[in-house]
């Protein structure tokens, strides 16, 4: 009798093990599956690109890595026969997020009037 007691603690002593090393496993798998950013570099060449197909030219040092993922352009607009600088922010899979004339990395900046 003491010993199909036994048994029945150990039977249910392994099963609570056996299930926290189930959950420490998955636990250790989720660590694993971060976000994984594409290389910077892969950024410049789809700008690259997509300056291209508009029709425009870039040249070579038409592109300035501001930081982090924040981008400088500067092309020539072949339409409007002008040099177009503009801002371009881009996310880890190198979609664009910002594509506009303001630095995006300058926030809260106040435009105060010119009184002169």
């Amino acid at each position: 009798m003491i010993f199909y007691f036994s048994k029945i603690i150990m039977n249910t002593f392994y099963k609570k093990i056996l299930f926290f090393q189930c959950i420490l496993l998955f636990l250790m798998g989720c660590e694993g599956k971060k976000k994984v950013c594409w290389d910077i570099m892969l950024c410049v060449e789809d700008a690259r690109t997509a300056v291209r197909k508009s029709g425009n030219l870039l040249p070579p040092d038409g592109i300035i890595h501001l930081k982090e993922r924040i981008f400088f352009l500067s092309y020539f607009d072949r339409k409007t026969i002008e040099i177009i600088d503009k801002y371009v922010e881009v996310n880890c899979r190198c979609d664009v997020i910002y594509f506009g004339d303001k630095n995006p990395s300058v926030k809260n900046k106040i435009d105060f009037p010119n009184y002169k």
